[in-house]
């Protein structure tokens, strides 16, 4: 007799039921882990010896090339030991190297269904061979593949190098974000090449030791190079010079004498404009105040001996690569020193010049975002135009490790504009870095180890058209490499006999002036003008006044202001360059020019 079961009653057992049920499949399930954890663990402790040293053989056989036997091994082991990750990985590395992509991913999403973490870290290393390698159509498709089991790997730092700085910090690490738009770029870039065919410099620059870090002084004539000298197990950085010959071709490079060059390293130099100045890196010496500092030297006939920058310039941590601005007035260097954007940044200090000889250097100032990244910028070159800048850059768009870019500015008081990768196959998935550029704005050098003399050598190219700097007139060399205060002439600048009525075929000159002080408005100049002797002494003051005054007044017409043109003076005769006693020494006499002043 079934008796009639209360409602309640009924819901209550149905409940327990189902709880019932829940808990046993989450028993099982946790078992089920439980489980296969066990084998995977019981697999890892379980391989027998024979088996361990079948997989070095299998290693030793990739080592040597013997890829199918090798591969034999490892699906051998794979079959027996389908939880041991170690083979996955190898096989992994065999197929990628043989092209065999499809493989390759197949055995690395099998490996992720037993070893997450293994299987992520197999598909970066497989990223980094190709991207250090300069395989970019696999970076893509290797990326595309990991994205789809690790979205992480967007935001991830991907360490491309075992380099690591004195604390430890790995120096070359890329997000995945940033290696996916570099390979974006670069396979971009290939396929509109820019025109590019270097040259060896030759042995009288290079030689059977490593060149690298050249220099070139702004009028071309004095070519500079750090050397690394080896012998018997040591080793030395240390400058040489090479100078043009009339022949207009490089002489025998020879080393620089003392103060400058030491039994320590030195590299990385710089030569002001009006070549006064010298600076340099040297790293650990008594008188610096971190790794690598900045040391400047000043010319009287002989280099003084090398000085520290002062703490306010050369911080406890790497302060390097030195170079001048074309007027002379900022030293940019690069430095990984706390308040820049993240690793070594590009900086700059104002040069100061005392009445009595003295060379102080501001407190830097960092070039800001546009030049500088959270990676690594490094080797900058101002040309002497004061407008271009080159310099090298892992953080900005490019094609692997350090690229070489190139930003510009219209007057020499602006920031720097927008970055631009010189491009393909200037630039590749290798190191390029330490361009300069000479005066002509087209010429080219950098070091590179591709072939020649020894290790690293120096060669030379042309640049494309859209990356040249501007042609340095004879007119700006002369301002470029004139000390402050040091008379310049208008050597293209005449008037009609006894007169002060600028002759057409001087209009040139004197625009290619007014440019120039429109490009670098911070100049202020002051117009001199001179005669010879013949004549009365009140005449020729009168003619060289009225002269300096017509000279003035068309700078003012053409769109300067008296800022920049503070004034105008005549001297007369009472100035001569030469013995006016010869016609030659008379007409270097009679002249137009000015004085930059501060």
């Amino acid at each position: 007799m079934i008796r009639n079961i209360p409602l309640f009653l009924i819901i209550v057992l149905l409940f327990t039921s189902c709880h019932t049920n829940k808990q046993q499949k989450k028993m099982y399930n946790a078992t089920k882990t439980r489980k296969l954890n066990s084998k995977i663990k019981q697999t890892a402790t379980s391989i027998n010896t024979k088996d361990i040293k079948k997989h070095k053989r299998a290693i030793e056989y990739f080592k040597d090339g013997s890829l199918e036997k090798s591969i034999i091994i490892l699906e051998e082991l794979i079959v027996d030991y389908p939880e041991w990750s170690t083979p996955y990985i190898t096989l992994t590395k065999i197929y990628s190297k043989q092209g065999k992509n499809t493989l390759t991913l197949k055995y690395l999403k099998d490996l992720y269904d037993i070893n997450k973490k293994r299987a992520v870290s197999g598909f970066d290393q497989i990223i980094i061979d190709l991207y250090n390698t300069g395989k970019y159509d696999l970076v893509l498709f290797y990326s595309k593949n990991l994205l789809q089991i690790d979205s992480s790997f967007l935001k991830r730092n991907i360490l491309l190098s075992n380099t690591r700085n004195v604390y430890g910090v790995p120096v070359y690490t890329l997000t995945g974000k940033k290696i996916i738009n570099n390979c974006d770029f670069a396979l971009d870039a290939i396929e509109k090449p820019v025109i590019f065919e270097a040259k060896n410099l030759g042995d009288n620059i290079n030689s059977e030791f490593a060149e690298y870090l050249p220099n070139i002084s702004a009028d071309n004539n004095l070519f500079f190079v750090t050397r690394r000298l080896e012998s018997d197990g040591y080793s030395n950085e240390e400058f040489f010079l090479s100078r043009k010959d009339k022949e207009n071709k490089w002489t025998k490079a020879i080393r620089l004498d003392q103060p400058i060059n030491t039994y320590q390293n030195e590299g990385a130099l710089s030569l002001s404009p009006d070549g006064r100045l010298l600076v340099f890196t040297a790293c650990d010496r008594r008188s610096s105040y971190g790794g690598c500092d900045l040391y400047f030297s000043v010319k009287n006939n002989k280099w003084s001996n090398p000085s520290n920058l002062g703490e306010h310039i050369n911080s406890r941590f790497s302060d390097k690569q030195p170079c001048f601005s074309a007027d002379g007035k900022y030293l940019y260097f690069v430095s990984n020193r706390p308040g820049g954007l993240g690793g070594l940044d590009i900086w700059k200090t104002k040069i100061e010049y005392s009445d009595f000889g003295i060379v102080k250097f501001s407190n830097p100032e960092n070039l800001g975002s546009t030049i500088n990244t959270s990676y690594d910028e490094m080797s900058p070159f101002i040309h002497p135009d004061n407008l271009t800048l080159y310099f090298s850059s892992r953080g900005h768009l490019g094609m692997g490790d350090y690229d070489l870019y190139i930003s510009r500015r219209s007057n020499s008081e602006e920031k720097w504009g927008e970055v631009k990768n010189l491009g393909f196959p200037i630039n590749t998935f290798k190191v390029e870095n330490s361009l300069i550029v000479a005066s002509n704005g087209k010429t080219a050098y950098y070091a590179s180890d591709q072939s020649g003399y020894g290790k690293e050598d120096i060669f030379y190219f042309e640049l494309p058209k859209q990356l040249q700097a501007n042609e340095i007139l004879e007119l700006e060399m002369d301002i470029i490499t004139k000390t402050l205060g040091e008379e310049i002439i208008l050597e293209n600048v005449n008037f009609a006999n006894n007169s002060s009525i600028i002759s057409s075929e001087s209009f040139n000159e004197l625009n290619t002036l007014i440019e120039y002080l429109f490009k670098n408005p911070s100049l202020k100049i002051t117009i001199e003008g001179h005669t010879d002797n013949i004549g009365s002494v009140e005449d020729n003051m009168i003619l060289s006044s009225q002269r300096a005054a017509s000279v003035y007044q068309y700078l003012l017409n053409n769109g300067l202001d008296s800022i920049q043109v503070i004034s105008h003076k005549g001297y007369g005769e009472n100035k001569p360059l030469e013995d006016n006693s010869t016609i030659k020494g008379r007409a270097q006499n009679r002249r137009t020019s000015f004085r930059i002043i501060r």
